[in-house]
């Protein structure tokens, strides 16, 4: 599989937010993921870099928030609830990760900006 792709997105906390993802190999085919083990985790940004600062503090796996939704056209849907970033705000790291067999590839990367919501 291809490099992970940068993928940056804003949201207001306590808000929910469903993030479709296609899976390409480094030749833009879709890859089947069918079979994969895929997490989504988000964490503190470090302020220097688009890099994770600490330990993730939302985590999501297939069945718990990940849900491959075709997966011979490698399309796997996050859904982040609402209680997931309510507390939070500020700029965050978030990277999807798909195992297929014993490959293991960041397919997505980037930051979440979450902006306290007023209600």
């Amino acid at each position: 599989m291809a490099i992970g792709t940068q993928s940056d997105f804003s949201m207001h906390s306590g808000d929910t937010r469903t993030l479709e993802i296609t899976v390409k190999d480094e030749d833009s085919a879709v890859v089947n993921i069918s079979t994969a083990t895929i997490t989504w985790a988000l964490s503190k940004q470090d302020s220097a870099s688009v890099a994770p600062k600490g330990a993730a503090i939302v985590t999501k796996t297939v069945g718990d928030g990940v849900t491959i939704t075709d997966g011979p056209n490698g399309r796997v849907d996050v859904a982040i609830s609402a209680a997931d970033t309510s507390a939070l705000s500020g700029d965050y790291y978030h990277e999807l990760e798909v195992t297929i067999s014993s490959s293991v590839s960041t397919v997505l990367f980037g930051t979440v900006t979450i902006k306290k919501d007023l209600i």
